[in-house]
């Protein structure tokens, strides 16, 4: 049943999170965590080093029995400060999740690096579902959404960008893939464009005028809009680029991706990947 496959994705990442590498899912001993067990470290393979991790027990998620770590929608997350901000303008993200979370609740934050919308707008935010600055989005569920900010005013919300409804569905293993420029935000549910009710947005770099903490799994800003937004849910592999991808680019990395976590007849540690 194993199929040695030569998919790969594209190197030179800015930060990579693979969950499927058991070796860099580490328990509070620094071992390799086990099923069941309790995520206090996940390790960066881009080469950058920029790892994240969780010091308090109880706010740690869990390592599951497909290679995935599972978030419990309430106060899970792992953090860490990569000392730059892993994004400026140009941008493109990987992420591999499954939303456990069902009506209403089927809202959460996949990434942010210290983004906050309270008068002093920074950093930026993937996230699911409707929040609470939007009026636009109101009673919509399984939506995709990106905000970002140059530090001016009230400028994120012409940097504000989502999808329409049910492109992220509950209980379904999902490949994203986001693509930012200067003018406009795509986004990929598993290799096909989904329409986006507003995709629009302002040329404008990123500022990071309050730090570079990078988030995984829900916000510890509360003073703004958008509030912490628990993630509940797995996730299974996270690659971000501070660039944009070619096309052919973009189709390696997803067939990578759907290779190893969609298909079933490859087995995901026979994959030969590099990132040099």
């Amino acid at each position: 049943m194993s199929v040695h496959a030569q998919a790969e994705p594209t190197k030179a990442m800015k930060l990579w999170f693979d969950m499927g590498d058991n070796s860099t899912v580490k328990n509070a001993s620094g071992q390799s965590a086990s099923y069941g067990e309790a995520v206090a470290t996940l390790e960066d393979k881009s080469g950058n080093d920029y790892h994240v991790a969780q010091t308090t027990e109880s706010y740690r998620p869990t390592y599951s029995s497909d290679d995935a770590i599972t978030f419990d929608g309430t106060n899970d997350f792992l953090t860490g400060d990569p000392g730059v901000g892993l994004l400026t303008e140009d941008a493109t993200v990987f992420l591999v999740a499954k939303n456990t979370s069902t009506g209403t609740d089927r809202r959460g934050i996949f990434l942010d690096q210290n983004f906050i919308h309270a008068g002093n707008e920074y950093g930026w935010v993937i996230h699911h579902g409707e929040d609470d600055y939007n009026i636009f989005q109101n009673g919509h569920e399984g939506i995709l959404c990106w905000n970002s900010s140059n530090g001016v005013g009230n400028q994120n919300y012409d940097i504000y960008a989502w999808t329409e409804q049910n492109v992220f569905d509950e209980n379904h293993l999902t490949v994203i893939n986001l693509i930012k420029d200067g003018v406009s935000i795509t986004f990929k549910v598993d290799g096909q464009t989904v329409f986006m009710s507003d995709g629009g947005i302002s040329n404008a770099p990123i500022s990071y005028n309050a730090g570079t903490v990078l988030h995984v799994g829900r916000k510890v800003n509360t003073g703004d809009w958008i509030g912490t937004k628990p993630y509940k849910g797995l996730m299974y592999e996270i690659i971000i680029y501070d660039r944009l991808l070619t096309e052919v680019e973009l189709s390696e990395t997803q067939e990578y991706l759907e290779r190893k976590w969609v298909s079933e007849s490859v087995d995901k540690y026979s994959l030969s990947v590099t990132t040099s």
